[in-house]
C-alpha cells in the first residue's frame, strides 16, 4: 500500500493548498497554527509533512506551486524516521500494555508544550503536527490550545482535521484554515493506479472513494470491491431476498478472523443504501418509502457499533440488516 504520511514524498491533487502555503510562507505573515480540514483520506497529513519538510529545509525556492523537498536529503530522512530534532508528531499513544488508545490525551500534548519553545536545533523553526485533531480529548484539547493562545517564535502548529466542527471553536479561532477538497476522477485513479487490479475494480472503486485515495486503498486492502459485489448481487433481488445467499454472505463476513471483514461490508452496505437513496431523491418528488431506507441506513451503522460494544452476534447482525432492506423494499 501506498506510504504513510511521514515517508511520502508525493502529493497529488492539492496543488493550489500547496501555493497557499508557500505564498503565506515567503509573504512573511505565516501564521503560526494551520487548520488542515477535510474528509478522512485524501492527503492532509501527507500535506502537513510535506509542508513541514519544507519549512525544515528553510523554505527553498522553487516552483510556487510545490513543496517537494528531495526524498534523498537528510531533512526528509530525519523526518520520515521520526528522528528530527525540530519536527514532533501529537498522535494517540500507547497504554502500558501495549495496547493503543483510541484518544489523544493530555500527555501527549505536554511533550508539545515544552517542545516548541526550544530553540531550533538544526532548522529555522520547530513544527508540531496533531494528526488528528479530531482524536483530542477534551484536556489534550484544552492543553493544546494554552500553545495556540501564546505561540511561541519560529513555532509553527498544523493540526488535520478530518470533522473541524467538532474542535473546541477557541482551537479553530485561533488557527488559519485550509480545506482541502476530495480528488477529482482522474487525480484519484493516479493515485491509486498502481494497486488497481483490472477495469472493473477502478471503476466500483472510484465510486465507493468519494475522491479518497486513503477509503481506495483501504478497501482494496480489504477486499472492498469483491464485498461490493457481494451485496449488490443480493440487493439486485429486492423485494425478494435470497436467504440461503444471505446466510452465505454472512457466514463469510463473520467467520474467525474476519473482523475487518465484517466491518468493511457493512460500510459497504450502507454505501449501497446511500447511492441507492442519493438516486431515489434524485428523480425529482419526493419518492414514498423514502424515508423507510433512511432508518435502514441509521440502524445498519448503530448495530454494526453495537455489533463491538453489546458482543451482538455478528451473523444475525448481518442477517438482520439485509433483512431490513427488504422490508423497506415491499414498502
Amino acid at each position: 500500500m501506498a506510504p504513510e504520511p511521514r515517508r511520502n514524498p508525493d502529493l497529488v491533487g492539492h496543488a493550489e493548498a500547496e501555493r497557499t502555503l508557500i505564498h503565506a510562507a515567503r509573504s512573511g505573515r505565516l501564521a503560526h497554527a494551520w487548520l488542515i480540514a477535510g474528509p478522512l483520506g485524501i492527503g492532509k497529513a501527507t500535506l502537513a509533512h510535506r509542508f513541514a519538510r519544507w519549512l525544515l529545509e528553510g523554505a527553498p525556492t522553487g516552483p510556487d506551486d510545490s513543496l517537494w523537498t528531495d526524498p534523498a536529503g537528510r531533512t526528509f530522512h530525519l523526518a520520515a524516521a521520526g528522528t528530527h530534532p525540530d519536527l514532533l508528531t501529537i498522535e494517540k499513544g500507547v497504554r502500558e500494555g501495549g495496547k493503543a488508545r483510541t484518544e489523544i490525551v493530555i500527555a501527549d500534548v505536554r511533550a508539545a508544550s515544552g517542545f516548541v519553545r526550544m530553540t531550533p536545533a538544526i532548522a529555522p523553526w520547530r513544527v508540531v503536527i496533531c494528526d488528528a485533531a479530531d482524536d483530542l480529548n477534551v484536556n489534550a484539547a484544552n492543553a493544546l490550545l494554552k500553545i495556540l493562545e501564546e505561540p511561541p517564535p519560529n513555532a509553527i502548529l498544523l493540526l488535520v482535521a478530518h470533522a473541524p466542527a467538532r474542535l473546541l471553536p477557541a482551537l479553530r479561532s485561533r488557527c488559519r484554515r485550509l480545506d482541502l477538497r476530495p480528488l477529482g476522477v482522474a487525480n484519484l485513479q493516479r493515485v491509486i493506479g498502481p494497486w488497481i487490479a483490472d477495469d472493473a475494480q477502478a471503476r466500483v472503486l472510484t465510486d465507493l472513494a468519494e475522491g479518497s485515495p486513503g477509503r481506495a486503498l483501504a478497501l482494496i486492502e480489504a477486499g472492498g470491491p469483491e464485498l461490493y459485489q457481494d451485496v449488490a448481487a443480493v440487493m439486485a433481488g429486492l423485494p425478494a431476498l435470497d436467504m440461503a445467499a444471505v446466510h452465505d454472505l454472512a457466514e463469510r463476513w463473520t467467520r474467525r478472523g474476519a473482523d475487518e471483514t465484517f466491518r468493511t461490508g457493512m460500510d459497504l452496505l450502507r454505501a449501497w443504501i446511500e447511492r441507492y437513496v442519493a438516486g431515489r431523491a434524485g428523480a425529482g418528488a419526493r419518492q414514498p418509502g423514502l424515508d423507510a431506507w433512511v432508518e435502514v441506513w441509521d440502524n445498519v451503522g448503530r448495530l454494526t457499533l453495537q455489533a463491538d460494544g453489546l458482543r451482538l452476534d455478528r451473523k444475525q447482525v448481518v442477517i438482520a440488516a439485509f433483512s431490513a432492506l427488504a422490508y423497506a423494499a415491499r414498502g
